[in-house]
C-alpha cells in the first residue's frame, strides 16, 4: 500500500462579503424585521421564540452583518438604541479565508469597557459581547445574519455546577500527574477536543440557530480565549477536533462523564483515538444533561482525567465551557460556596455584590452577571479590582499550570492518519506535527467538514496577541525552567509580578526592553526576595521583553502593556 505524504496542507476558501449597502464601511450591522425574517427562514422557526425566553428583557433583535468591516482594526456596533460603540481589534486567528475568529475590546461613548469575540465560518457569524456589565449572545441565523439578546442569569435553566468538586473521577494514564509550573513551560496552545451527543446537536441547531457544530465549538473556544485575553492569562486555546459520538445520554452527569473518560467500557471509546491522533490536551462532551451546567472530573487534572461534560445551553454566554476547563486547570469556585484551599489557596472565583457581577469561576448567588474574566486583582472592571491576591486569583493559577495542562498530549514529529481519524459531515479536525502529516488510504474528509494539517514548532509560551512572538534562545545559557520562574500577567495595565519558588532573587538583574531593544526599565538589588513587582504603567501600549539574569544565565519572557 502506497502512502501519501503531505508535509503541509493549506486550506483556501473564498471570503464571503455581504453585498448590502451600508452608510459607513465599518458600521457592522443593520437591523431587519425579525418577524419577516423568521417567516422567510426554513428551519429557524423555533430559534427566536426560544431565545426570547432566555433574554433578560424578552427582546431578541435580528441584524444583517457587514463582513467587510472585520478586515479593519476598528469597527462600530449600533445594536443599542441611541448608542454606537467601538470595537478595537486585539487579535485575529485565521484558520482559512472563510474561517476565522475576531477578538476585540469595546469602548463606549462614556468610556465604558467591554469585550467581543466573533467567529466567522462559511458566511455565518456567531459571537459574545460583554458591555456595561451586560452579557449579550450573538447567534447565527444564516449567512450574513445574526440575532442578539441579553442573557438573563436569573433565568438560568440549570444549576451551574456540581455542589462540590472532588477527586471521585480520578484516573491516571502513563503521563505524569499535573504539578504547578511557571508560564515559561507552556510549549503549545491548549488543544481541545469537543464531542457532541445527538440530542445536543438537535437542540443546538433547532433552538440556538447554529447550522454547524464546528462553529459552536469554535465559539466556545473563542469565548474562553477572550476571557484569557481580558484577564492577563498567557493561554491560548485551539480546536483539535469536533466530532459526534454515538451515545445515548444516561440522564446522570457523573455517569456520562465517567463513560466519556473510560477507555474500554464500550461507551464513546473512539474519542481516545481521536484525542491521540489530533493531540488534544483536554476533552469536552457537549450534552443535554439536565442536572448541571457542567461537571469536571476534578480540580487540577492529569492527562488521564482531563475530561468534562457541559450542557449545550450553558456552554456559550454563561461561559460554562471555560468554567469546566478552568477546574481541570486548577481553579475553584468562589469561597462562599467552596472554601477549600487545595490545590491553591488563591485559586477562587470572585463575586462583587455591589455592582452585581462575578468572574467565570464564581457561582450564581442572586443573578449576578458573569463577566468574561477570571479573577485577577491586577485587572479592574470600571475601577474595581476583580479579585484579591490571597484568595481570588484564578488568573495566577491558569498561568502557573498552563505548562503542564498544555502538554497532556505533546505534538509528534510525524502524524499518520487513516480511517480512524476520518472527518465526516459537519465535523472538524486539525492535525499538527513538527515534520510531516501522513494521510493513509482510508482517510476521508467530507465536503461539509473542516480539515487542516499544519507543521508547527511548539517552543516557547502560548501566543496571546498578534504582536507576541516566540523568542528562541540558546538552551545551554538559559536558567533551568524547573526553577519555576513566573512572570505574570502576560497582558497588563501596568503591574508585572516576577517570582521564583526555590530560590531568591539575590544578584538578579531584571531588564525590560521594547521592540527596538532599548532598555526602558530595570530592577536590581533584590536580595532576600522571592518575588518583586515592576510597574510598567508609564510605558506606551505594546510588546516588551523581560530578561531575568542570574549567575551568568538568563530567561526571557514577553508581556504586553495594554491600558
Amino acid at each position: 500500500m502506497q502512502h501519501k505524504h503531505y508535509p503541509l496542507i493549506i486550506v483556501l476558501l473564498l471570503f464571503l462579503c455581504t453585498q448590502k449597502s451600508y452608510s459607513q464601511k465599518n458600521i457592522v450591522v443593520r437591523q431587519v424585521d425579525k418577524n419577516t425574517f423568521a417567516r422567510q427562514q426554513t428551519g429557524k422557526e423555533k430559534v427566536i421564540p426560544y431565545l426570547e425566553q432566555r433574554s433578560k428583557k424578552g427582546v431578541v433583535n435580528v441584524y444583517e452583518f457587514n463582513t467587510a468591516a472585520l478586515q479593519d482594526s476598528i469597527f462600530f456596533l449600533n445594536i443599542f438604541p441611541g448608542e454606537t460603540i467601538k470595537a478595537i481589534k486585539q487579535k485575529v486567528v485565521k484558520r482559512g479565508e472563510n474561517n476565522f475568529t475576531w477578538h476585540g475590546y469595546i469602548q463606549g461613548p462614556d468610556k465604558s469597557q467591554g469585550s467581543i469575540a466573533l467567529v466567522y465560518l462559511n458566511g455565518e457569524i456567531s459571537g459574545n459581547l460583554n458591555y456595561k456589565a451586560g452579557n449579550y449572545s450573538i447567534n447565527p441565523m444564516g449567512k450574513g445574519v445574526f440575532s442578539v439578546y441579553e442573557i438573563d442569569f436569573k433565568r438560568a435553566p440549570y444549576i451551574e455546577d456540581a455542589p462540590g468538586m472532588t477527586d471521585s473521577h480520578k484516573k491516571t494514564d502513563n503521563a505524569a500527574a499535573a504539578t504547578p509550573s511557571s508560564i515559561a513551560q507552556a510549549s503549545c496552545n491548549l488543544r481541545v477536543l469537543v464531542a457532541f451527543t445527538s440530542i445536543a446537536e438537535s437542540f443546538i441547531k433547532d433552538y440556538l440557530g447554529y447550522s454547524s457544530l464546528t462553529q459552536f465549538a469554535l465559539q466556545a473556544i473563542a469565548e474562553s480565549n477572550q476571557a484569557y485575553l481580558n484577564s492577563g492569562v498567557g493561554v491560548y486555546m485551539e480546536l483539535a477536533a469536533s466530532v459526534r459520538v454515538n451515545y445515548t445520554e444516561s440522564g446522570d452527569d457523573a455517569t456520562d462523564l465517567n463513560r466519556f473518560m473510560g477507555t474500554s467500557d464500550g461507551y464513546m471509546d473512539q474519542i481516545h483515538t481521536y484525542r491521540d491522533i489530533y493531540a488534544a490536551d483536554v476533552n469536552v462532551l457537549i450534552s443535554n444533561n439536565s442536572q448541571y451546567c457542567g461537571l469536571a472530573t476534578t480540580v487540577l487534572a492529569d492527562a488521564g482525567n482531563a475530561f468534562c461534560v457541559v450542557n449545550y445551553d450553558c456552554a456559550l454566554g454563561n461561559y460554562s465551557f471555560a468554567h469546566e476547563i478552568g477546574h481541570l486547570q486548577g481553579c475553584r469556585h468562589n469561597p462562599e460556596v467552596d472554601n477549600s484551599i487545595s490545590p491553591f489557596a488563591y485559586g477562587h472565583g470572585y463575586v462583587y455584590t455591589p455592582d452585581g457581577w462575578r468572574t467565570i469561576m464564581a457561582i450564581n448567588f442572586n443573578g449576578e452577571t458573569r463577566l468574561q474574566y477570571f479573577s485577577n486583582p491586577n485587572v479592574t472592571y470600571n475601577g474595581v479590582p476583580m479579585g484579591t491576591t490571597t484568595t481570588h486569583y484564578n488568573a495566577r493559577v491558569l498561568n502557573e499550570t498552563t505548562g503542564t495542562v498544555n502538554n497532556f498530549r505533546t505534538v509528534s514529529s510525524s502524524v499518520t492518519i487513516n480511517s480512524d481519524g476520518a472527518v465526516i459531515n459537519d465535523e472538524a479536525s486539525d492535525a499538527v506535527a513538527t515534520t510531516e502529516v501522513v494521510l493513509q488510504d482510508g482517510f476521508q474528509a467530507s465536503d461539509n467538514s473542516e480539515f487542516t494539517a499544519r507543521l508547527i514548532n511548539c517552543v516557547g509560551p502560548s501566543i496571546v496577541a498578534d504582536n507576541t512572538a516566540v523568542v528562541n534562545t540558546d538552551e545551554s545559557n538559559v536558567a533551568d525552567s524547573r526553577s519555576a520562574l513566573a512572570v505574570y500577567p502576560t497582558v497588563t495595565r501596568g503591574p508585572v509580578y516576577i517570582s521564583t519558588d526555590n530560590s531568591n532573587l539575590k544578584n538578579t538583574e531584571i531588564l525590560v526592553s521594547d521592540n527596538s531593544g532599548r532598555i526602558v526599565a530595570k530592577s536590581v538589588n533584590n536580595a532576600g526576595k522571592k518575588s518583586i513587582t515592576m510597574n510598567l504603567s508609564h510605558l506606551p501600549n505594546g510588546l516588551y521583553i523581560i530578561q531575568v539574569k542570574q549567575a551568568g544565565k538568563s530567561i526571557t519572557r514577553k508581556v504586553i502593556v495594554q491600558k
